[in-house]
């Protein structure tokens, strides 16, 4: 599941940008909604205006019971039209709240960058 969701939240073009990040938030909790709703749209807007797109290459998961989170490391590759503007070794954090038999996100962030 979390790659899943990592696979449409990371890799994104202008033309397929809003139909992940909708698909993305019909995973996200409630009370989170509002919050990365808001960011996706920003996102979105700079995606479209930038024609930027992103690959993500996921290379390892590791899982925090504790804390209901997966960490997902990887090489984010980004582009504005075909020329590459970036490649950077990252780590995002997914966040979950197992209810009703659904697992929802609180939460997905960037939390680290790798020498890369």
């Amino acid at each position: 599941m979390s790659l899943f969701l990592s696979s449409i939240r990371l890799n994104v073009t202008p033309k397929n940008v809003k139909k992940n990040f909708d698909i993305f938030l019909s995973h996200v909790a409630p009370e989170s909604y509002g919050y990365l709703s808001s960011l996706l749209y920003k996102e979105e807007a700079a995606i479209k205006k930038g024609d930027i797109s992103a690959v993500f290459y996921p290379t390892d998961q590791y899982i925090d019971l504790n804390a209901s989170a997966l960490f997902i490391d990887g090489r984010l590759d980004k582009y504005s039209g075909e020329r590459k503007i970036s490649s950077k070794e990252v780590r995002f954090e997914v966040v979950f709240d197992y209810r009703d038999g659904s697992l929802l996100i609180t939460d997905f962030h960037q939390v680290a960058t790798k020498k890369g």
